[in-house]
């Protein structure tokens, strides 16, 4: 059954609002006992870096959800729970994250207005579990990421301008390679709260913005972002280009809100219910 882990977070309702609109049965697990006993992990998030890590770390899980992923369990994050994925923030870069991921997540430019809240587009990279059945992937895009494992080592591209130099740290057996320290940092508060969108449910499907053989466009709410590396299956584009969507093996992650992206975020969860 696939667990969602409840650490007090504001779009938990929505989540479960998506799961029940496609048939999903799932359970809702505040401890390690239950991550153990999931076939599959969803971590949702809005709110604060550091908050919702000293939250997981309150609940004496970030060890169990390390170990799941590594053993191989389908985990999802949404928003938060994709930047959750990565060594840090700077939103609180004294807070470690998981550490599946190498790199920082980065605020949006000083002249950014921030959150970035709205529709957007999203650019497909290469084949994705999570994505398929939506547009093809445009000029440009990574055929080349093997996304069973990591990238070899000789297919590996120098990140341009801007962009991460991360590599998942997955070895072929799916073992986790050791995490690297954050830097350390202040803590400053920054609200992703979607502050103008219904709370109640999912986007009622007449409001979603695009079909599945169009380029789709997504809900999106946050002020940080995870830079582009080749672990992502898809980047958006908000004053800089930016990791949208990343799936490595096991490991899927979104920075919009399926929950709230009406019958395309329906789409890409029933994706990774069927992962």
């Amino acid at each position: 059954m696939i667990a969602i882990l409840d650490y007090g977070a504001g779009n938990l309702r929505s989540v479960q609002n998506a799961l029940e609109a496609i048939g999903c049965e799932y359970s809702l697990v505040r401890d390690a006992a239950g991550l153990r006993s999931a076939s599959k992990i969803l971590l949702p998030g809005v709110g604060h870096f550091g908050q919702m890590m000293r939250a997981l770390d309150a609940l004496e899980v970030r060890d169990a959800l390390i170990e799941r992923i590594a053993a191989g369990v389908p985990f999802l994050g949404i928003c938060l729970g994709l930047q959750a994925l990565f060594d840090a923030s700077e939103e609180a870069p004294e807070v470690r994250g998981l550490g599946i991921f190498e790199g920082i997540v980065r605020r949006f430019p000083a002249h950014a207005r921030v959150p970035h809240m709205g529709w957007n587009e999203l650019e497909l990279r290469g084949e994705s579990k999570l994505l398929r059945g939506f547009g093809a992937s445009g000029p440009g895009s990574d055929q080349s990421h093997d996304r069973q494992g990591v990238v070899p080592a000789d297919r590996a591209k120098s990140p341009g301008p801007g962009a991460s130099s991360s590599t998942p740290r997955f070895e072929a057996t799916g073992k986790l390679l050791a995490g690297a320290a954050p830097p350390g940092g202040s803590d400053q508060s920054h609200d992703h709260s979607d502050q103008s969108h219904d709370r109640k449910g999912v986007v009622p499907v007449d409001r979603a913005k695009s079909s599945p053989r169009a380029r789709p466009f997504v809900y999106f709410a946050h002020s940080y972002y995870a830079p582009e590396g080749d672990y992502a299956s898809a980047v958006c584009a908000y004053e800089v280009p930016y990791t949208a969507a990343l799936e490595v093996g096991n490991v899927y992650g979104v920075q919009f809100h399926p929950e709230k992206s009406g019958a395309i975020g329906l789409a890409i969860v029933r994706n990774f219910v069927e992962c």
